[in-house]
């Protein structure tokens, strides 16, 4: 198997698993307990991916992994500039593409922003700010589309601080329970 032209199959196990089970599992513990993803667990994980793939499943394995962390890294980057989520965030979203390669990497990404905005929608009641979020989303985006209207910067010290990574990491791991245990996706 090894070198071979094998098609990368989201719904097997794979040499890869592995990697990416840990990479979930820290990413998780040090956003959850530090706020903080670490870049000693990122990058490595994202090479280690590129290279499992492409050594047991050739060049499908290296263009799976390629797409996989272009479609994680991309889209988590869109987020990163608009100031949703931090870097670290971006950086796992885009080793896991390289782990898992795509088209794994889509229902992992929607399973995590969907699990992330609970988590900031539970947050916010708990916090009794939900009311005043909404119209600070309301604000923003009337004062987007409206040209001649005065933003009204939000202050960034209020803002709610979510462990991303955690909802990255349960998000992944559903895909993965999903795609391994039930042969399916939900999504696709």
């Amino acid at each position: 198997m090894f070198g071979t032209e094998q098609q990368l199959n989201p719904y097997s196990f794979t040499v890869s698993d592995p990697v990416l089970l840990a990479l979930l599992a820290t990413s998780g513990y040090t956003d959850i307990r530090y706020q903080k993803i670490y870049n000693a667990f990122t990058l490595p994980a994202l090479a280690l991916g590129l290279i499992l793939n492409t050594a047991f499943f050739g060049f499908a394995g290296a263009r799976s992994s390629a797409i996989g962390f272009l479609v994680g890294f991309g889209i988590f980057f869109l987020i990163y500039l608009w100031g949703g989520i931090g870097g670290g965030d971006v950086k796992l979203a885009g080793a896991i593409g390289a782990i898992a390669g795509y088209p794994f990497i889509v229902p992992a990404l929607f399973y995590s922003i969907l699990i992330g905005g609970a988590m900031a929608l539970i947050e916010l009641v708990w916090r009794k700010r939900l009311f005043r979020s909404l119209k600070n989303i309301f604000i923003t985006v009337f004062t987007f589309f409206l040209p001649g209207t005065a933003a009204i910067p939000l202050d960034p010290a209020e803002s709610l601080k979510v462990p991303y990574g955690f909802a990255i990491a349960a998000g992944t791991l559903w895909a993965w329970v999903e795609a391994h245990f039930f042969n399916r996706f939900l999504i696709l």
